[in-house]
């Protein structure tokens, strides 16, 4: 019996001993198994990549109270520098009331070389330059420094508004070709719309677009592209600076872009002051020779006048809603403002924008891609229909 008895009992040990065994082997399987797994990677600290840093550099020429105005709306700039032309003492004393960074007191040599001396008084990577009268609207200035930060564009510029609420737009500047001067001469109808259409490009657009030139009053690049180009040409006193460095910014396979995104409220002419017709006069001569063929230039030493067509009267003297209306200081429309009529009387009492000059001015409408003319208008005299100059 006690045989009987143990043997069940041996056998029992014996199958525990074996069991014990497995287990111990399954454990330094197992134990081996995690030990060859690949070490995870070690938890690294996120990489922190320094801000764009953003000056905005101004020249000033006696327009301290819109520049005033400039500095409350700058927002996203990381600092100011002024350059002020105005070469008047109490203006030096006003700007020295104002929130700004660094004020550098010159002699007025022109919009260029006042650009180039603030580009080197700054120490931002994306430059933002500037004319005085201007308000930038809410993150203008951001979205002009991302797009000027992207390495393929040379320049950026911002979507120009007459008016605080955009009602109005302003065109971008013309690219001033030899071309262009005999369209305007022999084929001006032609000129005015090929003019009409590129700056329809512009109004409409609702993301970035490629231009061939921008306007000089606000304009975004990179202090990398500034240095790599050599900056603004200081023999153009004032006009026809931006053209010059688009040009060079384009054949260095640049690109030059508007930035609808970035909305500006321009002040049309308030910063130019007297005589600027000598200037321009004195730049286009420069940038003719300096851009424009021998062989033309030798034709048409002057440049030759634009022969403005009269345009055709509107067959419907009222705008209808959604209609683009068009305001020009001359009767080519180049350049001119823009609006898209909203409906209402006519002519409304308050069509033009507060900044407006107290000048005539052409008014038509685009219809099926010809401008139809409606009458004159001004702040004085208010609207006069259907009447074109003899």
């Amino acid at each position: 019996m006690a045989m009987t008895m143990a043997m069940p009992i041996a056998s029992a040990r014996i199958h525990r001993c074996h069991s014990t065994g497995e287990v111990s082997q399954t454990r330094t399987a197992l134990c081996l198994w995690f030990c060859l797994l690949p070490l995870p990677p070690p938890i690294s600290k996120p990489t922190i990549i320094d801000p764009v840093k953003i000056s905005l550099v101004v020249v000033n020429y006696k327009s301290w109270e819109p520049l005033a105005k400039l500095i409350e709306s700058a927002s996203g700039a990381d600092e100011i520098i002024v350059i002020d032309h105005s070469e008047d003492p109490t203006e030096e004393t006003q700007l020295r009331t104002l929130d700004i960074d660094r004020l550098i007191i010159a002699e007025n040599q022109g919009y260029g070389t006042g650009l180039n001396r603030g580009v080197r008084e700054s120490t931002g990577d994306v430059l933002i330059l500037s004319n005085p009268d201007v308000q930038f609207h809410p993150k203008a200035i951001v979205r002009l420094a991302e797009h000027a930060s992207d390495s393929a564009v040379g320049l950026a510029g911002p979507q120009y508004c007459w008016d605080a609420k955009c009602q109005w737009l302003l065109p971008q500047v013309t690219n001033y070709t030899w071309q262009f001067e005999l369209r305007t001469h022999f084929l001006p109808q032609m000129a005015t719309r090929r003019h009409i259409q590129r700056q329809i490009g512009f109004w409409h657009a609702s993301s970035p677009v490629d231009a061939t030139v921008i306007n000089g009053g606000v304009m975004a690049m990179s202090r990398s592209n500034f240095k790599a180009c050599g900056g603004f040409d200081e023999r153009f006193f004032l006009f026809f600076e931006e053209n010059d460095l688009c040009i060079r910014l384009r054949r260095a396979g640049l690109r030059i872009s508007l930035q609808p995104e970035a909305k500006i409220w321009h002040t049309v002419g308030h910063s130019v002051g007297a005589g600027e017709g000598h200037f321009y006069q004195r730049s286009l001569s420069l940038f003719r020779k300096r851009w424009f063929p021998r062989w033309y230039r030798t034709l048409f030493p002057e440049p030759p006048q634009p022969t403005w067509g009269r345009p055709r009267l509107a067959s419907d003297p009222v705008p209808h809603p959604g209609e683009i209306l068009l305001l020009s200081t001359n009767l080519g429309f180049i350049p001119s403002g823009r609006h898209e009529w909203s409906g209402g009387s006519w002519p409304p009492q308050d069509l033009l924008p507060p900044s407006a000059a107290d000048v005539e001015y052409h008014l038509g409408v685009l219809r099926h891609g010809d401008i139809q003319y409606l009458g004159v208008i001004s702040k004085q005299a208010g609207f006069r229909p259907l009447s074109l100059p003899a």
